[in-house]
This record gives C-alpha cells, sequence and structure tokens, in this order.
C-alpha cells in the first residue's frame, strides 16, 4: 500500500495566506517600517558604542565612535584615523546607517573611553537617529559611568501602532 505525502495545491495555498494576513498583522501593530529601521539602526548603534568601551577596558587603548550628522559613523582605536576591524566580517568598522533603510544621523556626536570604560570625549552627549517617516531615537552615553542608553523620542508619522494611539 503506498501513501503520498506531498502537498496539496490547496494547502499550499492555505499556508501562504496565513503566512500573509500574519505579515500584515505585524505591519499594523508595530507602524511603519520606519520604526523598525530606526529601532534597528539604533540598536547597532548602542551596540557599536558598547563594543568601543569594552575594548577600551580590555587593551587599555582609548577607543571611541565618531559620527557625523547626515553621514556614517566610525569606531576607532586611538584616533579617527585607526578605524577598527569588525569582528563579524573582518572590514574596517565604518558604518552607514543608511543600510538599515531611509534613517540617517542627525548630530555629529565623539565618544570615546579610556581604560576603565568611562568617557573622556563625549559623556553626557548623545547621537540621533531619525528616519524619513519621522520616527526618532536618542542614544545616550551617561557621563562618568559610561552607561549606553536608547530613548525613543517620536514615531513616524504615519504610526498607527497601539502604543502611538
Amino acid at each position: 500500500m503506498s501513501r503520498n505525502s506531498a502537498f496539496t495545491m490547496m494547502e499550499l495555498l492555505l499556508v501562504i495566506t496565513m503566512l500573509s494576513v500574519i505579515a500584515l498583522l505585524f505591519i499594523s501593530y508595530t507602524g511603519d517600517i520606519g520604526n523598525v529601521s530606526v529601532d534597528g539602526a539604533s540598536w547597532k548603534i548602542q551596540s557599536d558604542i558598547r563594543h568601543a568601551q569594552q575594548l577600551a577596558g580590555a587593551t587599555g587603548v582609548p577607543h571611541g565612535v565618531q559620527f557625523v550628522a547626515n553621514g556614517n559613523y566610525t569606531v576607532y582605536a586611538g584616533n579617527v584615523s585607526t578605524p577598527i576591524l569588525d569582528p563579524l566580517d573582518k572590514g574596517v568598522m565604518i558604518e552607514d546607517v543608511g543600510q538599515f533603510g531611509n534613517v540617517r544621523l542627525g548630530n555629529s556626536f565623539t565618544v570615546e573611553f579610556d581604560k576603565v570604560g568611562r568617557p573622556t570625549i563625549g559623556g553626557g552627549g548623545n547621537v540621533e537617529v531619525i528616519a524619513d517617516s519621522g520616527a526618532m531615537r536618542r542614544i545616550y552615553v551617561i557621563e562618568n559611568t559610561g552607561a549606553v542608553i536608547v530613548d525613543v523620542l517620536g514615531y513616524g508619522s504615519s504610526c498607527s501602532c497601539r502604543m502611538c494611539k
């Protein structure tokens, strides 16, 4: 007795329809894609600032991050002309926030850490990440402690998620 175990066309269409409905629900719940893009860029920036802070403590060499308004940012050792290598792809860490979509840096900012992870430059400052939709996040580096915090400043103008209503 043989038994066919393949999907029928009807089962395949049902699965595709269910996945489409789930995707639509996700987008309507989270709002516009600009919010997702600005969140992704903010988390990456927060992670890169913390990475520079940890490297300063591990190597004893000052490490920092320099942000250029409407441009990119560089994670460096010693000075901005010596970018560090990205641990993931081994390329230099000159990062373009445009890879997250319609996102840009709102201001220029530099933060640098000493061998104990304390900010020697930029403590108490911040960098803004802004999406074309109007969504905005600000990443703060706290003076003396070097804590890195992402603050939600605004949601996109087309945001319709439950949090924004």
